[in-house]
């Protein structure tokens, strides 16, 4: 880039925002010919790319950041919505336990069974979507250079930098 001046690389930057060439060149102050002229240029064209590339790195990311939190939200959603059919399950069939066993229908009994049986497995894999995003964040923290180590004291995690031990 050091052989573009500062009004080329104003321009550059106006270009990869996808402003119009009319609008770029009386911003800065020129011609349409002149900036379809630097527009050529190798050093322009790196520039412009190197821009680019950097605006669909930074939506990647942003996309995978709003794409996990959704994933975390609906994890947590499909937990919560899990656990209160499986206490309705566990409390039909405790109702049905207090009843003398010649009343039971064991086909209710049955059914309350699969239920409960079913909404434990979504708990399950809930918890278990919960925590590969518990790995992820574990994971960029050690990339970032910081040690992950469980507490024994409690379930909470202690982080602390690598240069500090």
């Amino acid at each position: 880039m050091d052989n573009l001046t500062v009004q080329q690389l104003q321009a550059a930057q106006l270009t990869a925002k996808d402003c119009p060439a009319v609008e770029i060149a009386s911003k800065l102050g020129i011609s349409t010919k002149t900036l379809q002229r630097w527009s050529k240029k190798p050093a322009f064209q790196d520039f412009l790319s190197e821009v680019r590339s950097q605006a669909r790195v930074k939506t990647a990311d942003q996309l995978t950041d709003e794409l996990s939190l959704s994933l975390e939200q609906l994890a947590q959603e499909h937990l919560e919505a899990h656990r209160k059919v499986r206490r309705l399950a566990e409390k039909a069939i405790a109702a049905l336990e207090t009843r003398d066993p010649n009343e039971i229908n064991m086909r209710e009994l049955g059914v309350w069974s699969q239920v409960l049986a079913r909404h434990i497995e979504g708990e399950r894999t809930a918890s278990s979507l919960q925590y590969l995003d518990l790995n992820k964040a574990i994971a960029l923290v050690t990339q970032a250079g910081y040690e992950v180590s469980e507490s024994i004291t409690d379930d909470n995690l202690l982080y602390s930098h690598k240069n500090e031990l």
